[in-house]
């Protein structure tokens, strides 16, 4: 019972109906899946393809002797139903020394029963016989069963079945064959043979195609996946230039617009509610913010617990960054206000916004991450950090550019770290369509 357990954990890939006492075709056909269809799971993936294709050419090498039994009984040959009976034994248990995992030694066996029994046969019955054309075939083979770094094995079943193909050539080009076969039955023994050999190395072909197809699939959709994460955490341009020039990625930017929102309160209410939901809470915001980024076409830098800072004006960003990380602002205090009628969560947000120069690049060899310095950045973090709940602070320069286009409240002057005292405004709104000027 328990050995039985134990085999049904080992089989893969074909799967049949459990064996029935009372049936012993299907305690048979259990035993032939055992002994020749399943793959076993301790084959790794990598060896699957090369495993797989040596258990087709041995089981084209046996359907093609099995043919030729059919074929030399129809002509009374029983001297070679005989011989390709012992030749089809040969290649079940060539399959079963596969099986066992000696695919090197199975390989052999294999090789060595195609290439004796085609030179035998060829000295009996000729070269018009057409079993020269299996050597054809070989060569094909040799390539195509063993792996990319055996250049060994697959060089010396080439080279072995050029030198035979030579031998027999030469050999047989002025002598009588052993065994005269009547004109129709030697034509049809050739016409078997150049389809048994083209078998062989059509079905290995197909078979490398299809995985070579399959692999290329696989590299393509792994690849893909590659570059979404890596665009997810690098700007396009700057992943393009990563991949290109390997090295230290560092870049000026002599105006750029920062912005860096908080969530004001999230801290007591994140006490009060279990670590799921606190996640499922900051990912539906920090979701809600990445969409309105993407639509303005700014660039998310980082989050900081429940602190998002962006900035627009990084490449391939217009002139126009700081109406563009105006907007976005806006757009993020709506959003989060609907988010909290629609929740019943108290979330406010707190945004500060400073326009200036800064470097930008990547930093670290693992984990890297692409960031931004300056005192550009210091300003807009002390905007948001010395401003109001539930407003966007912006400073004076940032003010200038846009005093025309927007609504702005003058906080006046406040005093922030490091800076001293300096000018702040809010962001009130976009004007309406009746205040907008025409053109």
């Amino acid at each position: 019972m328990q050995r039985d357990v134990v085999r049904t954990q080992e089989v893969a890939r074909i799967e049949l109906p459990p064996p029935s006492s009372s049936s012993a075709i299907g305690r048979f056909a259990h035993r032939v899946h055992d002994a020749f269809l399943y793959i076993r799971p301790s084959i790794p993936e990598e060896d699957r393809r090369v495993y797989i294709m040596r258990l087709i050419l041995l089981s084209i090498a046996g359907s093609i002797h099995v043919a030729l039994i059919i074929w030399y009984a129809s002509f009374g040959r029983w001297w070679a139903v005989g011989t390709n009976c012992g030749s089809v034994s040969w290649y079940v248990m060539t399959i079963l020394v596969l099986r066992s995992g000696r695919q090197h030694t199975a390989m052999a066996l294999g090789f060595l029963e195609a290439v004796v029994h085609g030179f035998a046969f060829t000295l009996l019955l000729g070269l018009q016989a057409g079993y020269v054309f299996y050597n054809f075939a070989f060569v094909t083979v040799a390539f195509l069963a063993y792996r990319g770094h055996e250049m060994r094995p697959r060089v010396v079943l080439a080279t072995v079945s050029i030198i035979m193909t030579a031998v027999e050539i030469l050999m047989m080009r002025n002598q009588t064959p052993m065994v005269v076969l009547d004109p129709l039955e030697l034509e049809v023994l050739c016409y078997l043979n150049v389809i048994g050999s083209l078998a062989g190395a059509t079905g290995s072909t197909i078979y490398f195609d299809v995985v070579v197809h399959r692999t290329e699939a696989r590299l393509a959709r792994a690849l893909a996946r590659s570059e979404a994460l890596l665009l997810n955490i690098l700007p396009a341009p700057i992943a393009e230039r990563l991949k290109h020039e390997p090295g230290t990625i560092a870049d000026n930017f002599p105006s750029v617009t920062v912005l860096f929102a908080d969530i004001v309160g999230f801290t007591p209410l994140a006490a009060a509610m279990s670590g799921p939901d606190v996640v499922n809470v900051l990912n539906d915001i920090f979701s809600l913010f990445d969409h309105s980024a993407d639509q303005h076409g700014v660039e998310k830098i980082k989050t900081i617990g429940d602190a998002y800072m962006v900035v627009g004006g990084l490449p391939p960003m217009g002139a126009d960054h700081a109406g563009a990380v105006c907007d976005l602002a806006l757009d993020m205090q709506a959003g989060l206000e609907a988010y909290s009628v629609a929740t019943g969560l108290a979330i406010n947000v707190r945004i500060g916004i400073h326009t200036g120069p800064v470097v930008a690049g990547v930093i670290g060899r693992k984990k890297f991450a692409y960031d931004i310095w300056g005192d550009t950045v210091n300003t807009a973090s002390r905007m948001e950090s010395h401003g109001i709940a539930g407003r966007i602070q912006v400073s004076d320069t940032t003010h200038r550019l846009l005093a025309d286009r927007y609504h702005f409240e003058e906080r006046g002057v406040i005093t922030l770290k490091g800076r001293g005292e300096v000018r702040a405004w809010f962001l009130c709104g976009r004007p309406t369509a009746a205040e907008t000027p025409a053109a």
